[in-house]
């Protein structure tokens, strides 16, 4: 057997790099659309897949380090999936959900922006999102009520010290 020669090219700053990888082939990726037992999965395939196809469009419009990278990332999540995306889960004890505390505006953001990326993922329930965007809405309001509350009961002990001071 002979061994297949790889071309490498010089960088700047004296770096060897590989040329690019062939591109993966989208007849594998319809077959393993075929394939895939649920929804979310195919959604996940279709977004790691429209992902790899823009970055590859951004890389032939303007070739540059960054989206070379970008690119090897892409391309290593898409095989990563459609490698590891034919097993079956492991049985066990299923994932708990990690707890995000909802003390501020700003947790009540960064669990929307989760439940938005996850709902874009095909990963969420759209059920379970809407109950968690309405339940958002309301603590949002709440935080609301807390924050005047606080303002009148600052402007009402201010208004009170100038009365004592002018009588």
């Amino acid at each position: 057997m002979e061994k297949q020669a790889t071309n490498l090219t010089k960088i700047p700053g004296n770096q060897e790099n590989q040329d690019p990888p062939r591109p993966i082939d989208r007849a594998a990726i319809d077959e393993l659309l075929l394939i895939l037992p649920d929804e979310v999965s195919r959604n996940r395939l279709r977004l790691l897949w429209n992902t790899y196809v823009s970055v590859q469009a951004a890389l032939v419009k303007e070739a540059t380090a960054q989206r070379l990278r970008d690119l090897e990332k892409a391309e290593a999540a898409l095989l990563k999936f459609m490698t590891e995306g034919r097993r079956k889960p492991e049985a066990g004890k299923p994932k708990r959900p990690y707890t995000i505390n909802l003390t501020s505006p700003r947790d009540v953001r960064r669990l929307l922006s989760s439940t938005i990326n996850q709902l874009r993922h095909g990963t969420a329930d759209v059920q379970r999102a809407r109950a968690i965007v309405y339940g958002c809405s309301v603590l949002l309001g709440c935080f609301d009520s807390q924050l005047m509350d606080e303002r009148v009961s600052k402007m009402e002990s201010i208004l009170e010290e100038r009365n004592k001071q002018e009588v």
